[in-house]
């Protein structure tokens, strides 16, 4: 991901094989900026088209976010919080379950996800863009690693691949070899399964141990952020529903339903709406639904999927929380200061 000074725009790009090409989300912006940060000599979109065909660019408003000015809605809106799958990495932004949600529900759906987030800096968020948007609901899409860690539980995982991007074959592999080995292909065929395979299942234990002894703290202050994130959202006048999403991995046998099923448990014996949303994904195929080989975030296909478990669960909480129709909103506050941190 390469952006310009203040976040406003950006491009993704991938080895050949991204599953996504089609569309573009700056139509009718200024492409100057990419070329200027990415060394592109593009004046058009046709051009940078052609320059960068396994390229997503994105386009930020003064949040950070990957949507139009915020300004609150005088009908029914949601707000949708999350991180990286909220904002839509590696897909344009017409084809993000927010974007698709918006046109489905003819409400305004604000996305207010932004990669790199997660507990608590991402519930810290929720207060100021409630702020801004006003939204009559807030759905805030939770994903398996958006949990708080312990230092110790945290160390155990080297992100080689984590389900999402898998490092290892992102560049240069990092596994060392002796010298009289590196020449040989074979070599570093066999080691790079052997990593593979054991990143593999240090990742799997990872996730299932995070809400176990070890990282029960953890689990336990992530519970607490949501209950702030529901505390912000009715201060603003709106309710919050969470919504956890699967990882794409092994969707015919989830290794994880286990975490989906105490974390919503939880969460509903707290009071808080949740909803898992891992039965609209159960038994497909996970790789088909990968924005690319080395990027498992949900690609257009996955992003539908999304949106349409969603819809029905809106529909009947945005016709149980209309708003009062002689309130008047609000002008949304300034932005925060200076540019957002990012991945």
């Amino acid at each position: 991901m390469v952006e310009n000074d203040d976040k406003s725009y950006g491009l993704e790009c991938y080895p050949p094989g991204r599953s996504d090409k089609q569309g573009w989300d700056l139509a009718g912006a200024d492409v100057g900026p990419i070329a200027m940060i990415t060394d592109i000599p593009v004046a058009t979109l046709e051009e940078l088209r052609e320059a960068t065909p396994d390229c997503v660019p994105f386009a930020y408003n003064s949040w950070t976010r990957r949507d139009r000015e915020f300004e609150p809605d005088p009908g029914a809106s949601v707000l949708v919080v999350g991180d990286s799958f909220t904002e839509g990495a590696g897909v344009v932004r017409e084809a993000t379950f927010p974007e698709r949600l918006q046109q489905d529900l003819k409400v305004r759906v604000f996305n207010g996800g932004r990669r790199g987030l997660d507990q608590p800096e991402l519930g810290a968020t929720v207060g100021p863009l409630v702020a801004a948007t006003q939204p009559t609901l807030v759905v805030y899409a939770m994903t398996l690693n958006d949990y708080e860690q312990e230092p110790a539980w945290a160390a155990r995982q080297e992100f080689l691949n984590d389900f999402i991007l898998d490092r290892q074959h992102m560049g240069t592999p990092d596994w060392k070899l002796p010298a009289g080995l590196r020449w040989s292909e074979l070599a570093r065929l066999v080691a790079s399964r052997r990593r593979s395979a054991a990143a593999t299942a240090a990742t799997l234990e990872w996730y299932r141990g995070m809400n176990g002894a070890e990282n029960a703290a953890g689990f336990e202050r992530t519970l607490d952020d949501i209950h702030g994130m529901r505390t912000a959202v009715r201060a603003g006048g709106g309710d919050l529903v969470v919504a956890l999403l699967p990882l794409l991995v092994s969707l015919e046998d989830y290794p994880f339903e286990q975490l989906h099923a105490d974390t919503v448990g939880e969460l509903t014996q707290a009071g808080v709406d949740a909803i898992d949303l891992l039965p609209a994904f159960v038994g497909r195929d996970a790789s088909e639904l990968w924005v690319h080989a080395v990027d498992r975030h949900p690609n257009t296909a996955g992003h539908a999927i999304i949106a349409e478990a969603l819809r029905g669960p809106i529909q009947e909480r945005l016709a149980a929380t209309r708003p009062d129709p002689g309130t008047e909103p609000e002008a949304p506050p300034a932005p925060p200061p200076g540019p957002d941190p990012g991945p």
